[in-house]
């Protein structure tokens, strides 16, 4: 009958209709009446008139002081508990409360269930609920929402935006900023990013002022980071700086080093870190002042300080004992970096998989995310193909399902990668191509360069020599201030003009990566492709020698890294199944057995 009469409607909107309509054919014609005339289908307080007073009628029957029950349970929503009617009633009228509730149970108008400690009732559907609260006068829904405000805030109430609308009714605005800054930490805590937002706007609109302002634009930071929005999380971030409170200073700063971070400015949060470079006295700031570090130590890594994760993994071990939660599992995986950097790829394995286990046991489902998104690149980088491209794919899923576009660059980069190893050239290339989209429209430095040096190892491995230098240039323009991984790009670039019979070029590129990699000691990704790339340009101009010399090294540190994983599946899977150490450990012994 609804798609006869206005054709056909979202599913959620037809569930609507039929469930107000509640088998009243008035009722059903009223409704789509509405819908016919543009009105908005899902909003109850839309109800037709005709309808509403025709369930208002029903309320007749009972008297007004059934009516006054009705009245006040519906200021609380579909459901209420006898207490917080009682609240919103006269003292003399309170005594029949529980007779009322009885009565009107009986005779279907609420129905009544237990919960964990006390009774609650609720209306039988939501018409019956609108129509009471209609009612209500202006005057007295503002009166209304005040005191069952009032009551749930004493009687303990969780759920900030509970009391947060109850007070926004009221008019009493200033209480409903403090409880819509309480609701969007809870948003934020629950994975709730789009509602963490909203709260936020809806708190700004109210008029938050001040230090509450400066609090909620660090959650708001913090949202629009893992949402993917990081210039808005940037400016977010620094409005909230120019609180007194030191609390929130910290907690603003360490939310704009993680805006910066994937924007790669590196030099200004070394700057920054000269402003928080003190260890503060008071004990509560002790955990905001070491979130500080650890959120800028990703970034100052990237940029080129090799020593600073184990200044600030230091720092986390000391503290051990006085860490909150989340830092506990950062220093895993901090940990779980630093042995990954060091070629110890197993160590980095294990590691990771500690941090998601740690991170799902505290119900941190986004720090949980990102830390199986190491684990994926960790296992690639042991040639654990499968297991690796399950974890990207089941981070990816989480990504989408949370809104967590942070990851999702990340995610979509380390695919394209997988899929270029597995042979799966159409589709690491589909893939590559959104990770470049989506990581420039966010403007993440590292991961746009990520996307564009896996394409170019992808045409590599395709054999579009040409395509694979431009992708690589792109690389090498986008990282250009990313020190620990331009290198890489430069020596995809040296491989691609190497391919393209082009050795003089490519031997330049080759050896200006070789350098930069020997003057930062560790690179963050590439340093098997950079040794390769110089050698194989040194084997194309003749220079055999060298060519052995520079294999030799790379091929010692690749088996020495095999030596400490005690799979021996694994251990093959990492000598075999990248084609980089592949390459390395043939190249080497071809060289070996051209000398002897």
């Amino acid at each position: 009958m609804i798609e006869h009469v206005v054709g056909k409607i979202p599913e959620e909107s037809s569930r609507w209709i039929v469930d107000r309509a509640q088998g009243n054919p008035f009722y059903l014609e009223e409704l789509l009446r509405v819908v016919r005339d543009g009105g908005k289908v899902g909003d109850d307080s839309n109800l037709p008139d005709t309808v509403l007073g025709m369930v208002q009628a029903r309320f007749d029957i009972f008297g007004p002081d059934a009516k006054l029950v009705l009245r006040a349970g519906s200021i609380f929503g579909q459901t209420f508990r006898p207490a917080g009617v009682k609240a919103l009633v006269d003292e003399d009228r309170r005594k029949d409360v529980d007779r009322w509730l009885e009565i009107l149970a009986q005779r279907e108008i609420l129905f009544s269930r237990p919960t964990a400690d006390l009774r609650e009732y609720a209306f039988r559907h939501a018409l019956l609920r609108q129509a009471a609260y209609e009612m209500l006068p202006p005057s007295e829904k503002r009166l209304g929402h005040l005191l069952a405000g009032q009551y749930l805030e004493q009687a303990g109430e969780r759920q900030g935006i509970v009391l947060a609308d109850h007070f926004e009714r009221a008019g009493e605005n200033p209480r409903a900023i403090h409880w819509l800054g309480v609701a969007a930490q809870q948003a934020l805590d629950a994975d709730d990013l789009v509602e963490t937002l909203a709260r936020v706007e809806r708190a700004v609109n109210l008029g938050a002022a001040g230090e509450e302002l400066c609090a909620m634009r660090v959650i708001e930071s913090q949202a629009r980071t893992w949402h993917g929005e990081y210039v808005e999380a940037e400016r977010t971030a620094r409005e909230a700086l120019s609180s007194e409170v030191p609390k929130t200073r910290l907690e603003a700063m360490s939310s704009l080093f993680e805006a910066l971070g994937p924007q790669a400015k590196y030099d200004e949060i070394a700057q920054h870190m000269q402003d928080v470079a003190h260890r503060p006295a008071e004990a509560e700031l002790l955990n905001p002042w070491l979130d500080c570090m650890v959120n800028a130590t990703t970034y100052l890594f990237a940029g080129g300080d090799n020593e600073v994760r184990g200044r600030t993994l230091a720092l986390l071990e000391e503290c051990r004992e006085r860490l909150e939660p989340v830092l506990i599992g950062r220093a895993e995986t901090m940990t779980a970096h630093m042995a990954g950097n060091k070629g110890k790829t197993a160590e980095a394995v294990a590691g990771f998989r500690r941090a998601v286990d740690y991170y799902e046991s505290i119900g941190h489902r986004r720090a949980a995310c990102e830390a199986l998104g190491n684990l994926g690149a960790y296992l690639l980088e042991l040639g654990q193909l499968e297991e690796a491209e399950a974890a990207m794919r089941k981070i990816l899923a989480t990504a989408q399902r949370l809104g967590l576009r942070f990851i999702l660059g990340g995610g979509l980069v380390c695919l394209t990668n997988l899929l270029a190893y597995q042979g799966s050239l159409d589709e690491a290339r589909a893939t590559g191509e959104r990770a470049v989209a989506v990581t420039s429209a966010q403007n993440d430095r590292r991961f746009q360069g990520y996307a564009e040096a896996y394409l170019s190892v992808t045409e590599y491995l395709a054999g579009d020599f040409l395509r694979a230098e431009q992708y690589a240039r792109a690389a090498v323009t986008t990282w250009e201030i990313v020190l620990s991984l331009r290198p890489f790009a430069i020596a995809l670039l040296a491989r691609a003009l190497l391919a393209q019979g082009r050795p003089v070029e490519a031997l330049l590129s080759a050896r200006d990566a070789y350098a930069q990699l020997e003057s930062l000691g560790v690179v963050d990704d590439g340093e098997p492709t950079i040794r390769l790339a110089l050698a194989e340009c040194l084997v194309a101009t003749g220079d055999r020698l060298a060519a052995r010399e520079i294999l030799d090294k790379a091929a010692s540190r690749i088996l020495a890294s095999a030596e400490a994983i005690e799979d021996p599946a694994i251990r093959e899977s990492f000598l075999t199944r990248i084609p980089e150490h592949r390459r390395i450990l043939e190249l080497a012994r071809e060289l070996a057995a051209s000398k002897s």
